[in-house]
């Protein structure tokens, strides 16, 4: 996978290092209108290291094919706002830049099972969990 790369100083220059990006509610008009197609800008002018994941969180799964139509809708969307980086008159990216975007983000899921094990930092249950684990803690406190 070889991308056009614009040059940077050095201290802004690429490393072969990792990246993880977690967004939550991709689903969402934030997600979709301004963060997905900037991260994929970033992709497409090489400003992201070659090791990236991104991580898109959705609150539930519908069906089997949710995988598939979000990353379709996704695609839809980034080709109706996207503008070339190098500035040329090119109308969408090409396929395959847009599959080697879509390769690095994977879609997760937080239904009720997870978000009922969330709990913050000084111990309480924000996700509905059981009463008497919390009667519990707070006897104990």
């Amino acid at each position: 996978k070889k991308r056009n790369k614009m040059p940077l100083p050095s201290r802004l220059q690429v490393r072969q290092e990792g990246l993880s990006v977690i967004v939550l509610g991709a689903s969402g008009d934030l997600a979709s209108k301004k963060l997905f197609p900037s991260l994929f800008n970033l992709h497409s002018a090489g400003f992201l290291p070659t090791r990236t994941k991104i991580f898109a969180a959705l609150r539930r799964r519908k069906s089997d094919d949710d995988d598939a139509q979000f990353k379709m809708e996704l695609t839809e969307h980034i080709n109706r706002v996207w503008k070339p980086p190098d500035g040329s008159n090119a109308t969408k990216p090409t396929k395959g830049l847009m599959e080697e975007f879509m390769d690095d983000v994977e879609v997760c899921y937080l239904d009720e099972d997870f978000v009922s094990e969330v709990k913050c930092s000084r111990g309480k249950n924000y996700g509905g969990g059981d009463e008497e684990e919390e009667e519990e803690e707070e006897e104990e406190e």
